[in-house]
């Protein structure tokens, strides 16, 4: 695609009603019935595919500003790209990208947020049990079963993702940005384990870094960052 048609696309969002074949990260499936509020977001950042993460950034804290400026639910975040209440998760995020001359040429923010969907629908779309309902929620069923105006969360959801966006490239807003995420991060201060390939590293989650990797304070004092590529995680 040519460089100027590109340019036309910067800042369009897609949005669908429901999804058949969504995606989440590591290629899982996400099941996006009808009730949620699926998305995609098409930038052309001015930015080093190094600081990629900065997209991840900004779509976390937006959407948990969004969701908490809507309702009086508190989100918390898993790093790399999951939103919680209350434990459970509510909203994924994946973020692809295309890179030329090591600069981004293009990105695609996708986010999935379960709105006011039917929790019971996704499991079954899942082919889990009923058990499998303990780790994920919607936002309607944390509100006990109240609606949610979705275009009205959207809305504020697109005015902070755009506000943020605006400031990507200076240096102290994202230290802020990151700071309000460090705010909300699942684990911080308590001692976790990070699993790798072929690898286990436990200690104290202090934070993240601006190139977000996890920093785990280990028992002898040392400080290590930890790649949030094909990591999981035991609290």
């Amino acid at each position: 695609m040519a460089e100027s048609d590109l340019k036309t696309l910067d800042g369009t969002v897609v949005l669908a009603e429901r999804q058949d074949n969504g995606r989440g990260r590591q290629n899982t499936r996400w099941i996006s019935p009808s009730g949620g509020l699926w998305l995609s977001i098409i930038l052309t950042p001015k930015l080093h595919a190094t600081r990629s993460v900065l997209l991840n950034f900004i779509a976390i804290l937006a959407i948990c500003e969004a969701i908490e400026s809507k309702t009086n639910l508190k989100c918390r975040v898993k790093w790399p790209n999951d939103i919680l209440i209350n434990s459970k998760k509510v909203c994924g995020i994946i973020v692809d990208l295309a890179t030329k001359e090591s600069f981004i040429y293009y990105s695609v923010v996708g986010i999935g947020i379960n709105v006011n969907v039917d929790i019971q629908t996704i499991i079954r779309g899942m082919g889990a049990n009923s058990e499998a309902g303990a780790s994920i929620t919607s936002i309607k069923r944390e509100q006990s079963g109240r609606f949610v105006n979705r275009y009205s969360l959207l809305k504020i959801l697109l005015e902070r993702f755009n506000c943020h966006f605006s400031n990507i490239t200076r240096e102290n807003e994202i230290v802020g940005i990151l700071s309000r995420i460090c705010d909300r991060l699942e684990g911080m201060g308590n001692t976790i384990t990070l699993y790798q390939t072929n690898c286990r590293t436990t200690g104290e989650l202090i934070g993240i870094c601006s190139e977000g990797s996890l920093l785990l304070k280990k028992a002898d004092g040392s400080i290590s960052k930890i790649s949030s590529e094909d990591i999981s995680v035991q609290y």
